[in-house]
């Protein structure tokens, strides 16, 4: 009852952190090294709502590895109790750097891709790595230094215009680099 919300709901921050030590299991026992870290969440997507008295049911998946890094995909499944039956509830997308006792990234193995689903994983998980690194490289150029949500100073009536301002302007950095793929 202490992880429900007012709703009877499970915590979204709650799940979120058992979505964290899902995925940490995968790449830990991908990358073979006791120490990895989570880089970033890119994306969580909260289906729908976990109810008191149902199953929650977490599988994480590597999806893609690169020199250091690896995303994992993990799926949240609610389960009804009586019947056993699935459904979908959530998906997130985490990147976590594997490192060494010193606390340096180090190099992590290759992915085996075995099935077509790892095949469809893997190219999706690309995309999204491409999608990533195309932010990235625009934001750097756009902003010499990093740049706040919110101008310091900010009158609160300018808040959600510059909130999506910055929205609009991911939007449009995802929507070129789709199209360059």
């Amino acid at each position: 009852p202490d992880q429900l919300n007012p709703n009877g709901t499970l915590f979204g921050g709650t799940l979120m952190s058992w979505i964290d030590e899902v995925a940490f299991m995968s790449a830990r026992r991908h990358s073979g090294r006791p120490f990895v870290v989570t880089a970033s969440i890119d994306n969580i997507s909260f289906h729908m709502p976990l109810r008191m008295g149902e199953h929650v049911i977490l599988t994480s998946q590597v999806n893609y590895v690169g020199r250091t890094s690896m995303e994992i995909g993990c799926k949240v499944e609610r389960e009804d109790a009586y019947s056993g039956e699935r459904t979908q509830a959530t998906t997130a997308y985490l990147t976590f750097v594997a490192l060494d006792r010193d606390g340096k990234p180090v190099s992590v193995p290759k992915l085996r891709i075995q099935t077509e689903d790892d095949l469809r994983r893997s190219d999706e998980a690309r995309l999204r790595v491409r999608v990533r690194e195309r932010v990235r490289e625009y934001c750097k150029r756009k902003y010499a230094k990093p740049m706040p949500l919110v101008s310091p100073g900010a009158r609160a009536e300018s808040v959600p215009r510059q909130l999506a301002e910055l929205v609009t302007t991911v939007r449009e950095v995802v929507d070129r680099a789709l199209k360059r793929r």
